[in-house]
């Protein structure tokens, strides 16, 4: 099962931020009005989906904190398959 971590409650320059290092950021939902949803130097960045417009991923109740996925919801099934 993916972990799921949602923090509605801080806001800063990035959604998710790594600098000097290298690897693979993958499987993530970001989303928010930071002004880079992602970045990475040096970093592989594969299968997440970023917007600033919430309801792009179809969560049944964002401000109710439910993040389950309505039908049609871009991140279905769009996670790879490997494991870390």
């Amino acid at each position: 099962m993916a972990k799921i971590h949602v923090n509605t409650t801080i806001n800063g320059a990035y959604g998710i931020q790594i600098n000097g290092s290298s690897g693979t950021v993958r499987d993530n939902i970001v989303g928010g009005t930071f002004g880079t949803l992602i970045t990475g130097s040096g970093m592989t960045l594969t299968n997440n989906l970023a917007s600033k417009d919430i309801n792009y991923f179809r969560f049944v109740n964002p401000g109710g904190r439910n993040f389950r996925l309505l039908s049609g919801s871009p991140a279905i099934n769009i996670a790879s398959s490997s494991s870390f």
